[in-house]
């Protein structure tokens, strides 16, 4: 038995970490009208890297842990950062061979089903930004279908009895999933123009 809520430990632990990605360069250029759509393909290209390892994560999570996933099929959002880039998807890493730990797996939904409200919240910057040089279909999704995804992994993080230890590796894999965003972002920021 745990005190307090699953979501209330995770988002203490990684607090900062999400701070911080608010004001990460390439997700402020997104707001900025002054920016620029190459600017916008940056941060897609940034964002595709690492939705395509999350993407993998958890469909193999889907897999082990199909009675939690029921509410929470599987999305390719790097298809969907692909297409907005007009480019190919990413050859998926091959989820059918990973093995998922349920820390793994709740850390990384927790990270990747919460950054679909903050997509939400830039679905109109990004239509800006796009300016007919890359799609919105990414923020678009995460318009229309965020509010429910996050009320669905709320409830499955929630519904998931995990001892003290396993809530401190879900925290731990939930920081790791926010660094390797950032990281990914950076990686966009140090592209070429």
């Amino acid at each position: 038995m745990r005190d307090g809520s699953a979501i209330e430990h995770l988002r203490s632990v990684t607090n900062a970490r999400h701070e911080a990605l608010h004001l990460h360069p390439m997700l402020t250029v997104i707001a900025d009208p002054r920016q620029d759509a190459e600017a916008y393909r940056r941060l897609l290209a940034g964002m595709l890297v690492y939705y395509a390892e999350a993407d993998a994560l958890l469909a193999a999570g889907a897999r082990s842990f199909p009675e939690m996933s029921a509410d929470l099929p599987p999305v390719s959002r790097a298809g969907l950062l692909a297409a907005d880039l007009g480019t190919a998807p990413p050859a998926a890493e091959d989820s059918a061979s990973l093995s998922v730990s349920l820390p793994a797996y709740i850390g990384t939904l927790y990270v990747v089903e919460g950054s679909v409200m903050g997509g939400a919240s830039l679905q109109a910057a990004a239509r800006c930004a796009a300016e007919g040089r890359a799609g919105t279909r990414y923020f678009d999704w995460c318009r229309s279908q965020g509010p429910a995804r996050w009320r669905a992994a709320r409830a499955v993080i929630e519904e998931v009895l995990l001892d003290p230890h396993q809530l401190h590796e879900a925290g731990a894999h939930a920081a790791r999933s926010f660094d390797a965003f950032e990281s990914a972002l950076d990686e966009a920021a140090r592209m070429t123009r």
